[in-house]
């Protein structure tokens, strides 16, 4: 991927950038150094790139980015933790949760898949299958 796509650690964090401009990025962040690239050189100059944000990112924290790069309707976002991740309102509301049971009938708590089909969300109380479990099945369906 070009620059600036990635996750960079600020002061008390991470942010995640993805599909911006350079020089309007270079401008949201005051950034005379990213200044001295142009959007044509994103691909080919990407780790230089990602080298001179990740050095002025780790100056000021998430949200004060953050700020400034979504006042110029920026593609960017804090990353969280789980526990951070866990307890906002739209993980709640998305329903991403469920329990599964094992073959041994243990009850897991994990994420369930996110895709939906036709609105609806898809759960399963079935666990993965044991390593190689589908081997021989998988092999014969392959031969036919």
């Amino acid at each position: 991927m070009s620059a600036p796509y990635g996750i960079y650690s600020t002061a008390d964090g991470y942010i995640a950038i993805a599909m911006v401009n350079i020089p309007q990025l270079a401008r949201a962040i005051d950034s005379a150094e990213l200044a001295a690239y142009d959007q044509g050189q994103a691909f080919s100059h990407r780790d230089e790139i990602k080298q001179l944000l990740s050095q002025h990112l780790v100056s000021k924290p998430s949200a004060w980015w953050l700020e400034r790069l979504h006042a110029e309707d920026m593609w960017a976002m804090e990353v969280l933790d789980w526990k951070r991740l866990t307890s906002q309102e739209g993980y709640r509301v998305l329903e991403m949760e469920q329990a599964v049971t094992t073959e041994r009938g243990k009850s897991l708590l994990t994420t369930r898949c996110p895709i939906r089909i036709d609105g609806e969300r898809l759960f399963s109380e079935k666990a993965a299958p044991r390593l190689g479990e589908d081997n021989e099945k998988i092999v014969m369906e392959l031969l036919k």
